[in-house]
């Protein structure tokens, strides 16, 4: 299911029928794909750990870093 669910994240061995994981970090246009996928696999075999929003540093104002 996730093959045919994020295409340009998994693919699956013709021989082994083992699904590949393409890359270890999606593109952002990937990630509802994704997740999509993590949530519909049969085996329970997929997690997706995402990272928070990075934070934006807070400078002082009169203070040039």
């Amino acid at each position: 299911m996730c093959v045919t669910t994020a295409p340009g994240v998994f693919d699956q061995d013709d021989a082994t029928g083992i699904v590949v994981l393409l890359t270890r970090v999606p593109e952002a246009a990937h990630l509802d794909a994704v997740r999509r996928a993590v949530a519909c696999c049969p085996s329970g075999a997929l997690t997706l750990t995402e990272d928070p929003e990075p934070e934006t540093p807070h400078h002082s104002e009169g203070v040039v870093p």
